[in-house]
């Protein structure tokens, strides 16, 4: 859920944000290096500042943990995206991945 909601709040990739780091995130915004159109920043709204804080951190693991399994990160969000448009009712709604 963390992660839909961080797709949400700062309109970006999926990509990028499976692939967060904790050394990206500032308390304004994301500083993303090496994405699909280079490096950029995204603006961090308050409240996905605050779902980022609220995550777990790992001793000396670099990456943002959005997934509840301790087997690996997530590398996708297709059966949460599905559930949750399921109880929606929103079948045929697709999240909106810029090109």
């Amino acid at each position: 859920m963390s992660a839909l909601l961080l797709l949400i709040y700062t309109g970006s990739r999926i990509s990028e944000i499976l692939t967060l780091r904790w050394g990206y995130v500032t308390s304004h915004h994301l500083e993303l290096q090496g994405s699909k159109t280079g490096s950029r920043r995204i603006p961090l709204p308050r409240e996905a500042y605050d779902i980022l804080m609220e995550l777990p951190r790992q001793p000396g693991n670099p990456c943002i943990k959005l997934s509840a399994s301790d087997s690996g990160p997530r590398n996708d969000l297709k059966k949460s995206r599905r559930r949750i448009r399921k109880s929606a009712g929103l079948d045929d709604v697709r999240i909106y991945t810029p090109n």
